[in-house]
């Protein structure tokens, strides 16, 4: 079982809320409450809201897009995230064909590129072609006694 937290109307500074005090009140609440906290943000590039939120969460999943992002703008998110002391927990790749012709020879092909991007921190993953948009995620202490249903 899961719970979800809809964001509600657009605020006028929803960075500055992000960012708060009070954030970070409620996510400590949070923490305390549910054995994973998971933040869905917005693109981590055209605007500042994971950047904002993710020092007050455990790490952040870049969630690239396969063909979709250049390697320079991988590199400004990974460097966005740093530059806020965001710890990078990974990379998740989506949109990669699963099916049709030569699907294999063409994400093959695709993920050997001239020069591997090196992402900072204590993992990495694929983000050939990636679609920066960092979320940030809150990963509290695990609780045994928690089941999902």
């Amino acid at each position: 079982m899961f719970d979800v937290l809809a964001s509600g109307p657009l605020p006028p500074n929803p960075s500055e809320l992000l960012a708060s005090q009070h954030m970070k009140v409620v996510l400590a609440q949070l923490r305390d409450m549910y054995d994973i906290v998971l933040i869905d943000s917005p693109p981590l590039l055209p605007v500042t809201d994971a950047a904002a939120v993710a020092p007050a969460t455990d790490g952040v999943i870049l969630v690239c897009r396969f063909k979709e992002t250049t390697r320079d703008q991988v590199t400004a998110a990974v460097e966005a995230l740093d530059a806020v002391s965001a710890r990078i927990l990974g990379t998740v790749f989506t949109m990669v064909p699963s099916s049709g012709p030569r699907v294999y020879a063409r994400s093959n092909a695709y993920d050997r590129t001239d020069q591997p991007i090196m992402l900072s921190g204590p993992a990495t993953g694929s983000a050939n072609g990636a679609r920066a948009s960092g979320g940030p995620v809150t990963r509290p202490r695990p609780t045994p006694s928690r089941r999902y249903q």
